[in-house]
């Protein structure tokens, strides 16, 4: 396995930090991006690099990106809308066909929670040639990211301060820093109906939820499976976690061999 670690152009001429994990060998190798969630990071909790040395274990590169204010990135947190989120995948898959020995017909994605939601807006809008998807508790429609905010009121107030100052002033009490979410950031959420625009996908693809995830009902999940014809996989036992952000190792042992599983399958045959 070989492991790069980047600074990959964006379209708004900053620098993405990215994790490239390549197998043993010659390729052409399938890749997979995995796209992390609401102000997460490339690691996802620890969960990104097991994935990624699983895949790469398997004959699967990975590329793994932090997007704007997250992780190892020196851009403000206000780049991380939903369209430059989406933007910013593309330029790290493009990046990797370009310098890397990887099959461009074999492309997967994967996304955890508000990541599921940039992998679905990539889907629906076919900005990438998507050869198979997976979806860890998407972050499918906004009922999911109201409570951000502690409440439909609160969500519109922050609305309403970030109209008036073009960004509002977040605290994340999972990671305990300051964020600015740029009023495009809501303007998005609120006019693109992501779920409502998703149509069967004719890949390979699965949804994976928990029955305990308080963050991400299993009714969301539901939708988004049902939205893309896509059968749903269980992995309870943690919540919205999977493993990647506690002690629990055997959540996360079933998620990496899930996933892996999956996608060796999907783009492997």
């Amino acid at each position: 396995m070989q492991e790069m670690e980047l600074q990959i152009p964006s379209r708004r001429g900053s620098r993405i930090p990215a994790t490239l994990t390549l197998p043993e060998g010659q390729g052409p190798f399938p890749l997979v991006a995995l796209v992390h969630g609401f102000a997460g990071s490339r690691q996802e909790g620890g969960g990104y690099p097991r994935e990624a040395e699983a895949l790469a274990g398997a004959g699967i590169a990975a590329i793994r990106m932090d997007f704007a204010g997250c992780g190892d990135s020196q851009e403000s947190f206000r780049h991380a809308t939903l369209g430059e989120m989406a933007e910013d995948v593309v330029c790290c898959v493009e990046y990797a066909w370009a310098h890397a020995p990887i099959h461009r017909g074999r492309l997967g994605l994967q996304g955890m929670s508000l990541g599921g939601r940039i992998v679905m807006e990539l889907i629906n809008n076919g900005q990438l040639p998507v050869a198979a998807a997976a979806l860890i508790s998407p972050a499918a429609d906004n009922s999911v990211l109201i409570p951000l905010f502690g409440s439909e009121a609160g969500f519109y107030a922050a609305y309403d301060q970030a109209k008036r100052d073009g960004f509002y002033h977040y605290y994340d009490e999972l990671i305990q820093v300051w964020l600015d979410i740029d009023i495009e950031w809501f303007t998005q959420v609120l006019e693109r109906d992501t779920l409502g625009s998703a149509r069967p996908f004719p890949g390979p693809m699965q949804v994976v939820w928990a029955a305990d995830d308080t963050v991400v009902p299993p009714t969301i999940s539901r939708k988004a499976a049902e939205a893309y014809g896509a059968p749903m996989v269980e992995i309870t036992g943690d919540g919205h976690s999977f493993g990647c952000y506690s002690d629990r190792a055997d959540v996360l042992q079933r998620l990496v061999d899930c996933q892996r599983d999956f996608f060796s399958r999907a783009l492997l045959g």
